[in-house]
């Protein structure tokens, strides 16, 4: 055995080990994972020394080939390491950039390990080298590195450049920590350009660089080892402060609890007025729900000419919705449908007025015009409410024969559904379909009488916004594409019917979700 090589070796077994302890300090620390790379920095630089005591022992160019080739394979493996513990160490995230470098000298080590010829190393390539320098004697037996060998020196090199230059702007920054990987890099440059001259027989010299990367090893053990040791002093730290903290914050829990106990008295109290404030709230909200309901129809009239199925699904427990229907010796003559802005207590308070005086200008008005009793209504609704925030849309249908007049304000369109014929909005041509909002002070409404003609299975179609603005766990909307599209497909031979098959359609596109407003729908079916 050639006496140098063992220096070399002793280095491969201290590193070895080196790395063995740091694989296991991160299994013990798994978050601290500059452990791992530095342990696999370690393992490299431990074969990497192994692979050059065996060049050092090598009797001819074969021999020395085959330990060259295993030097430049762990030298690419060094250079995906080395970069692997930099970025783990300095805190930067393991990105694109990292993984393309690493895939470039790994496929330049597969490559190296694969091909054996001119490209690589080769014995009709011998490049021996005799060094005597002082007492050392020393034979290189390798070849001459081709082209494959020679990019992989380039690219180390250009890789450890880029690597100095991320220690000296991480050092700058202020992160002094680095300062030993620093001063390692510097020593092992030296080195490299060493070994470049060497290699190109400048003068003679000995290789130094598996020396060199001793000492790398030993600056990135002692920066792990002094960020241990701050993390010691840390937690030190820490727990004087944590015994100092406990002494003051137990103090200012006993004043806490003090205050606490005083509190506590007062807060049972006024939990007690909420409890009952709100009992009486459930109680008021119950009689206001019971006095709506019973002021609204609760069962559909009977009629000689039109079938009549409806629907109301206040969000609360009083809506805001109102529909109602009008009578003349026995017979119903008109329906309508109405929605306040808004939902709750002062939205239900209003359709109960404003039902009252809707109904009261219809029945006394019977032979006028049906767009001047909305007028009159309008105007006496602003009377009444003056200049609350509240709004009303709605539509009023009055029915003579076969032929319906209709009024719309500020409402939906209302739907007709003719036998054999998609359903389509209420539009004749020349005629305003929609008129303003009733209740807005201080603006004179006019609205236009829309009057069509029926035939015996028509159905006509009435809702309130609360169905096309609420959305499902989608946030999707029951829109009016929606309900005209259910419209259409329920073949139901009675209005009840055409409602119920509407509503499923509803309540299936809904799922778990609740209503955003109150739900009001009609269906009005000619016999």
């Amino acid at each position: 055995m050639n006496w140098i090589s063992i220096p070399v070796l002793m280095m491969a077994a201290v590193v070895f080990f080196v790395g063995l302890y740091y694989l296991f300090m991160f299994f013990r620390r798994k978050s601290e994972r500059e452990q791992l790379a530095f342990a696999a920095t370690s393992f490299v630089v431990s074969f990497y020394d192994i692979f050059s005591a065996g060049l050092y022992n090598a009797s001819n160019i074969s021999e020395g080939i085959f330990w060259q080739r295993l030097q430049f394979a762990s030298l690419a493996l060094m250079s995906i390491t080395v970069l692997w513990f930099v970025y783990d160490f300095s805190k930067k995230k393991i990105g694109r950039v990292f993984y393309m470098i690493a895939g470039y000298f790994f496929v330049l080590m597969a490559v190296g390990l694969l091909i054996h010829n001119e490209l690589t190393l080769s014995i009709t390539r011998p490049m021996p080298k005799n060094i005597s320098v002082g007492l050392i004697e020393i034979t290189y037996f390798e070849g001459d590195p081709g082209l494959i060998y020679r990019l992989q020196y380039v690219s180390m090199m250009a890789g450890y450049v880029v690597l100095l230059y991320l220690i000296i702007k991480d050092y700058v920054s202020g992160n002094r920590k680095i300062r030993p990987l620093l001063i390692s890099f510097i020593v092992f440059f030296a080195a490299a350009v060493n070994d470049v001259l060497v290699g190109a027989a400048v003068y003679p010299f000995v290789f130094v660089i598996e020396y060199v990367y001793l000492i790398i090893i030993i600056s990135m053990a002692q920066m792990l080892m002094n960020r241990f040791v701050d993390m010691h002093h840390e937690i030190a730290e820490l727990n004087r402060n944590l015994e100092r903290k406990v002494e003051e914050r137990t103090a200012e829990l006993h004043n806490a609890m003090d205050s606490l106990e005083k509190s506590n008295s007062s807060l049972c109290k006024a939990n007690k007025e909420l409890e009952h404030a709100q009992r009486i709230a459930h109680i008021d909200m119950t009689m206001a729900a019971n006095l709506q309901a019973n002021l609204m129809p609760k069962e559909p009239p009977r009629s000689e000419i039109w079938d009549i199925a409806f629907a109301c699904r206040p969000m609360a427990g009083v809506s805001g919705d109102f529909y109602d229907f009008y009578y003349q010796k026995g017979e119903m003559f008109g329906l309508s449908i109405f929605d306040v802005t808004g939902h709750g207590v002062a939205s239900a308070l209003l359709t109960i007025l404003a039902k009252s005086i809707v109904t009261r200008n219809i029945s006394a008005m019977k032979d006028a015009n049906l767009g001047k009793i909305i007028e009159k209504a309008n105007a006496d609704i602003v009377a009444e409410i003056g200049s609350v925030d509240y709004f009303l849309s709605g539509i009023v249908l009055r029915f003579n024969g076969n032929w319906v007049e209709y009024v719309n304000a500020g409402h939906h369109d209302l739907l007709v559904k003719r036998d054999g014929r998609k359903p389509a909005p209420v539009r004749p041509r020349g005629v305003t379909p929609r008129g303003g909002l009733l209740g807005i002070e201080s603006i004179e409404m006019t609205f236009d009488v829309i009057r069509f003609e029926t035939a015996p299975g028509d159905a006509l179609l009435l809702y309130t916004d609360g169905f096309t603005e609420s959305s499902n766990e989608k946030n999707e909307t029951f829109d009016t594409d929606k309900i005209i599209r259910s419209f259409e497909n329920s073949s139901e031979s009675s209005a009840l019917g055409i409602l119920n098959y509407i509503l499923r359609n509803f309540d299936e596109h809904m799922g778990k979700s609740q209503i955003s407003d109150d739900c009001t729908m009609i269906v009005a079916k000619r016999k």
